[in-house]
């Protein structure tokens, strides 16, 4: 009964059965009930359930589908790990997909954040959830991602999945969360700080990729850039690019315009360009209310600086 009531939702297009749950600061998570209809039909011919609390610890930086209830096949989650892996490095956030049988009794939601929690702590990404159990999946976010992609695409989202996870394809819906939080994410800008919404995050997106588009070039807006040293500039650098190629990494602390253009390759004469970086920092006005520090400014003298 519950199967043909979820489909009969579905097709009137209504999304009541989805609902949301905002935690504090920058910290989303989303959920909607979708697939305990299908663990319906399925549930007589699993024996064993798989306890994620039993499953060895795996490498967060090279894995990022973890499939505890063998939907997936070893191909499909290859694929879909390697679709992830190029997430985390195109868009700088991390990612993951977790498909589970049991929630070791927590809501959901709370078992998202955990497992996102232990595999990342508090780097900004993103943390969809294939819940069995209830059929309540999650997509849990934290940093920029949270406003990226937002509660109403994420909705839209659930009334694309739903459908597709209560007839058993759970790698088209894994597969189709990647693809739109690819199309959410914003590339260019790292925003670290909370400090940009979501028009003005795409704003500076949108610049930066019409200037930069192909090119390993990035802002990234972060606190207490005095207390950074060389050697922390340049190992989140590696994080992101591989210091053999051509590429720019503009630090900003859009609290009081400290900043820092870490280069490599072809770009290492524009370091240490003191006219630029005073530039930079005169975008940070203290006197302003709110906004002291103007990003889109600072976005078009960094195309400006780079393009000469």
């Amino acid at each position: 009964m519950k199967k043909y009531l979820c489909l009969l939702i579905i097709a009137a297009f209504s999304s009541a059965m989805l609902s949301g749950c905002n935690k504090i600061g920058n910290e989303k998570s989303s959920s909607s009930p979708s697939s305990s209809e299908s663990i319906e039909e399925s549930s007589e011919e699993k024996t064993v359930d798989k306890a994620v609390s039993e499953i060895p610890k795996i490498d967060s930086d090279t894995e990022h589908v973890f499939d505890y209830s063998d939907s997936l096949s070893d191909d499909q989650r290859h694929e879909l790990n390697d679709y992830a892996a190029g997430t985390v490095k195109k868009y700088k956030v991390q990612t993951a997909i977790v498909i589970t049988d049991s929630l070791e009794e927590k809501k959901p939601e709370d078992f998202a954040q955990q497992y996102y929690d232990d595999l990342y702590d508090s780097s900004p990404g993103l943390l969809y959830l294939i819940n069995n159990e209830t059929g309540e999946d999650v997509i849990y976010r934290l940093g920029a991602p949270s406003i990226a992609f937002s509660g109403s695409e994420i909705n839209m989202l659930f009334t694309k999945t739903s459908p597709l996870l209560v007839t058993g394809n759970t790698y088209d819906a894994a597969k189709l969360f990647l693809e739109e939080a690819a199309a959410q994410l914003p590339e260019f800008i790292l925003d670290r700080t909370g400090s940009l919404n979501e028009q003005q995050m795409k704003e500076v997106d949108d610049k930066l990729r019409n200037a930069f588009d192909g090119k390993n070039i990035c802002m990234v807006l972060m606190k207490n850039l005095e207390d950074k040293t060389e050697e922390n500039y340049r190992n989140f650098f590696k994080t992101v690019f591989d210091e053999k190629d051509d590429c720019a990494m503009l630090y900003i602390d859009p609290e009081n315009g400290v900043n820092h253009l870490e280069v490599s390759g072809g770009y290492e004469e524009l370091k240490n360009t003191k006219e630029f970086s005073d530039k930079i920092s005169s975008y940070y006005n203290e006197e302003a209310e709110e906004n002291k520090y103007d990003t889109v400014a600072a976005a078009d003298s960094f195309i400006e600086f780079m393009g000469q």
